[in-house]
């Protein structure tokens, strides 16, 4: 298989400002936070401290962020994960934390509203997951298996993964690689399940605390997003298992799998272990979404139809990374780098 296109890249990928931070970082956001009016880079790192860079504007056009930041403690440890919603209800976005301890805590408007241990490993993944009635609970990950449900003042949910399982041959070590929430249409109403990675290359479907489906995936998935990235093909083996609800899955072997009507489809593959990925939605004449990949490799890269059509050359591996809306058919991205570079590109689709 190659997945590499020799013609002209697709996309143009266009650095607007970049800056060396003087801190690593682990976890990077950007959102509206606190009382905060434009989006701000959220950043968390090992000694437990939230960062918020407020953008620099110039007639209303964003020319970067600043570079030192305001620190927020959250009295917690290395920060795995993190989260901008408004959970509190108080008119403004909250930021969720999770770190290596275990502990959860609510940041709200900088100070820290609620803050509890809620296993007792590390918390490696968390997603937000809305019901019927617009209600917002938070899904957390462990790396002992531990699936969590909680609201921001009580545990809604909770269920051990391996402990679900019955094959003999699980593995007694489950760690939880990466969440997403899988949204889906019946004749009444939507329904909103959990996707599961595991670090036994299994991906689970719950519904709340109920595991519903298990899948087997070649490698560990790393990373998933939903868009619609296959259409009907020529090849009838794959035409029977499309669907208007696919998932991406990056994995650490470099393939990139669709999980499209509960089959697992491949994708491609891009040699080297995959992290990070995100959905470009699909503009103009194009019938299907892009996927942003980022990994252990020196570039961002854009997959398309199952093939790299742009590649855009960084300083060190893109660990973290977040989307941002631009003007027209453009998207803004921030880059955060491992040398503590941060980047913010604009990519453009080439006519």
């Amino acid at each position: 298989m190659t997945f590499y296109s020799s013609v002209k890249e697709k996309y143009d990928i266009n650095c607007l400002w970049q800056e060396k931070f003087k801190y690593d970082f682990n976890v990077l956001i950007a959102d509206t936070v606190f009382k905060e009016k434009t989006i701000c880079i959220i950043t968390g790192c090992d000694n437990g401290i939230v960062r918020v860079h407020r953008p620099l504007n110039e007639d209303n056009i964003l020319h970067g962020f600043d570079k030192e930041g305001q620190c927020f403690e959250t009295k917690g440890g290395p920060i795995q994960t993190l989260l901008s919603a408004n959970v509190t209800r108080f008119n403004f976005n909250d930021v969720l934390v999770c770190d290596t301890n275990g502990v959860f805590t609510i940041m709200t408007n900088g100070q820290i509203l609620n803050r509890r241990s809620i296993c007792l490993s590390k918390i490696t993944t968390q997603i937000l997951l809305r019901d019927s009635a617009d209600s917002i609970s938070i899904v957390t990950g462990s790396s002992c298996g531990t699936l969590l449900a909680v609201s921001p003042y009580e545990i809604i949910w909770k269920c051990r993964v391996p402990e679900l399982l019955k094959h003999e041959s699980q593995r007694t070590t489950t760690s939880i690689t990466c969440l997403h929430c899988l949204s889906i249409n019946s004749s009444t109403c939507e329904t909103n399940y959990i996707l599961v990675a595991d670090s036994n290359n299994c991906v689970h479907l719950f519904l709340n605390s109920c595991l519903i489906a298990t899948f087997n995936v070649l490698s560990q998935v790393t990373s998933m997003c939903s868009g619609i990235f296959l259409t009907e093909s020529e090849n009838t083996k794959v035409q029977k298992h499309i669907s208007g609800n696919q998932v991406a899955m990056a994995t650490l072997s470099g393939s990139i799998y669709v999980l499209s009507n509960m089959n697992v489809l491949s994708y491609c593959n891009l040699s080297f272990p995959i992290t990070n990925i995100r959905t470009l939605i699909a503009t103009g004449a194009d019938e299907v979404d892009a996927i942003l990949c980022a990994g252990h490799f020196n570039s961002l890269r854009i997959v398309q139809n199952g093939v790299c059509v742009t590649t855009f050359n960084t300083s060190d591996w893109v660990h973290v990374f977040a989307v941002l809306k631009g003007a027209g058919e453009s998207n803004l991205l921030v880059l955060g780098c491992l040398d503590r570079t941060i980047r913010l590109v604009k990519i453009v689709k080439n006519r």
